[in-house]
């Protein structure tokens, strides 16, 4: 049986093995923190481009690229 996870699941994996605050990788990738609490109150949920945009800012800042 297949499992799918969600993307917003997958963000919140990669940035709690990267201990990297998903807010903050958000508003850093240029979405308003609004849009975070949208998501973690379950309001919205996050597309392919918002979340390919969070994935490469959380990569970039725990490869330390400013």
């Amino acid at each position: 049986m297949f499992t799918f996870t969600s993307y917003l699941d997958q963000m919140i994996t990669v940035s709690r093995s990267a201990n990297i605050n998903l807010r903050d990788a958000c508003v850093k990738a240029g979405l308003p923190d609004s849009t975070y609490y949208r998501w973690m109150q379950n309001k919205s949920n996050p597309n392919e481009a918002s979340t390919r945009k969070v994935m490469i800012t959380m990569r970039d800042m725990y490869d330390g690229t400013p």
